[in-house]
């Protein structure tokens, strides 16, 4: 895998999408999470939506950078969602011992930016 990659973070409206396509190493991962914070930091973004439907695995670290990006953007003002966990990474990740209580996710793209747009309403 070639290191020097990205993972867009894009703006739409208010909010940011980024939508991880490709197995991550952990540099990328720590790319990321700065990447996806500097943006919101930038843009005043009020919304985050990121997308692991493409993943076939998410590892310990993948998944504690995921739930530490939405409660690092909360600090920033930013309603975090997660979408396209698969039934078998769920299960995977409860038998690690990840909860994901306070990071908000929905089964796809499209139920996320709604679930998103009720956070912002609030």
């Amino acid at each position: 895998m070639y290191e020097a990659q990205r993972i867009p973070v894009l703006k739409i409206g208010e909010n940011l999408i980024t939508s991880i396509q490709i197995e991550l190493s952990d540099r990328m991962v720590v790319q990321l999470q700065k990447d996806i914070l500097e943006k919101i930091k930038k843009t005043g973004a009020k919304g985050l939506l990121i997308d692991v439907s493409s993943l076939d695995i998410i590892d310990s670290f993948i998944a504690r950078s995921v739930i530490n990006i939405a409660r690092a953007s909360k600090y920033l003002d930013a309603a975090t969602v997660v979408t396209g966990i698969s039934p078998e990474i769920a299960l995977t990740l409860l038998q690690m011992g990840f909860r994901w209580e306070k990071v908000e996710t929905a089964i796809d793209v499209e139920h996320g930016f709604e679930k998103l747009g009720k956070l912002l309403r609030r």
